[in-house]
């Protein structure tokens, strides 16, 4: 079943979000976008690629972390449920932290 139809001619945007009940990560982010045309009675699949960041919260101390739970992506109408299971991943530290040296 196609992703967007429409019964009017004229463009659309289609919108993008990750939810999380993941302690310090926003309630509704938004992860993607793309405007598209219809015309009346045609329809049109949206492709988004989504990166490992989009689970990813920043900490206090800078870093990225991926923390395991239960995260919705929604495109459009569309939801998917994504449960990420295990140890918190540090994506990245954070280069500015006191005591990191430059190089």
């Amino acid at each position: 079943e196609p992703l967007f139809r429409s019964h009017m001619a004229g463009d659309t945007v289609v919108l993008a979000y990750v939810n999380s009940t993941t302690p310090g990560a926003p309630l509704k982010e938004l992860i993607g976008f793309d405007r598209i045309n219809l015309e009346p009675g045609k329809s049109q699949e949206v492709f988004f690629g989504f990166p490992p960041q989009i689970f990813s919260t920043v900490t206090e101390t800078g870093c990225r972390v991926i923390h395991s739970g239960k995260y919705w992506v929604t495109v459009g109408d569309l939801h998917h449920v994504v449960h990420l299971h295990g140890e918190p991943v540090v994506l990245k530290r954070n280069p500015f932290k006191q005591g990191a040296r430059s190089e």
